[in-house]
């Protein structure tokens, strides 16, 4: 019968002697390359584990005193002759189902196992693999949450079978660090098919919106109100700036204030888009304003204002102060003969005095810059 010993060797019996390693720069190169890889893939099952450990107990981990801990500990390990080392599902789950419920648990685990190699080296190599296989059948056939897997495969959509799927079989044939990897890069093309297909976003007149600042009393025919949501990033950077070109052509407005309240971060090809909206709207005289940027959205926002597409009006803090600065662009002709008071600034304005300098080629106020 196979033992530890028949595989692996005997079990040494003490710690090796503590001892620094040579470092150069010439093995600094050398190994930069495999340890950014090595350091991914523990800390990536590090947290794996962690999260089955969150499942199991009902308790919630702190990723980032997890992976502190253990890169402390596989900076140190070496000076013994130690391997990088991670936390492993196994020996987790093995220890949880067992009743293990503080940190003293894990202490527990290293000191016997530290014992083991003092006092039962000898005893721990005769032991067969037959044993740790069975143990370690019986660790999984706990660990593996069937019943939610279950309701997964009948419930989930179609593409999340497939990654689920994907993973499990990597995991059977292959290794868990390869399907845990394919499974992140095919969960990350999943997410952006479905940002890149959803373009969460309200583009109308002003009056058809869903804002809670206006009177609702009719629509103004010059003012496109846009509330954007999600990240603006190169998968729906396209589609969102034909949504605007296709309302710009199609309600043709003065206005236009895109609100950035639920927009949560903007890529370079994001600000492409914008750049793009700005100078169709440079063209065709309209103003554009945006609100409530949040501090990353607004740095790129900036960048136009340098470039000369954006007024230093154009970049404001609320909807509020949007519209009073809209007020200024809008046709006093159009306004004068409105009957809708969508903003409040409407009634407080009289008739053909709510804009002045009107251009006579294109019936608008002059707008430069925008």
């Amino acid at each position: 019968m196979e033992t530890i010993s028949s595989l692996f060797g005997a079990v040494p019996s003490n710690l090796p002697a503590p001892s620094l390693p040579q470092i150069s720069m010439a093995r600094v190169l050398e190994l930069i390359r495999p340890a950014f890889t090595i350091a991914v893939l523990i800390g990536v099952e590090e947290l794996l584990s962690a999260v089955v450990a969150d499942n199991l107990s009902g308790d919630r981990h702190e990723p980032n005193r997890e992976l502190i801990a253990q890169g402390a500990a596989n900076l140190l390990s070496p000076i013994f002759g130690g391997m990088p080392a991670t936390g492993v599902i196994a020996r987790t789950g093995a220890n949880i189902q067992n009743g293990a419920q503080t940190r003293v648990a894990g202490f527990s685990h290293a000191v016997f196992v530290l014992l083991i190699i003092w006092l039962a080296a000898p005893l721990a190599s005769q032991v067969p693999m037959a044993v740790l296989a069975a143990i370690l059948v019986v660790v999984a056939s706990k660990l593996g949450e069937f019943k939610h897997a279950k309701h997964l495969l009948q419930h989930a959509p179609n593409a999340d079978k497939a990654v689920v799927l994907a993973t499990v079989l990597l995991t059977v044939f292959v290794d868990l660090t390869v399907a845990i990897e394919v499974g992140m890069v095919l969960a990350s093309f999943l997410f952006i098919k479905h940002m890149s297909e959803n373009i969460p976003a309200e583009v109308d007149l002003a009056g058809n919106t869903s804002y809670a600042g206006l009177a609702k009393e009719g629509v103004c025919p010059q003012v496109l109100f846009h509330e954007a949501q999600g990240p603006l990033f190169f998968g729906i950077a396209k589609a969102f700036e034909r949504t605007i070109r296709g309302a710009f052509a199609k309600l043709n407005p003065n206005v236009y204030i895109l609100r950035l309240m639920k927009v949560s971060m903007m890529d370079t090809t994001g600000q492409r888009a914008l750049e793009g909206i700005l100078h169709l709207a440079k063209r065709e005289n309209k103003k554009v304003i945006f609100t409530r940027a949040n501090t990353q959205v607004s740095r790129m926002l900036e960048d136009f204002q340098e470039e000369e597409l954006l007024g230093s009006d154009a970049i404001v803090t609320n909807t509020d102060e949007a519209i009073r600065t809209a007020m200024v662009y809008m046709n006093p002709s159009i306004c004068s003969t409105c009957t809708s008071r969508v903003f409040s600034e409407c009634a407080m304005q009289p008739d053909n005095s709510r804009s002045t300098n009107i251009n006579p080629d294109t019936n608008k106020p002059p707008i430069t810059p925008l």
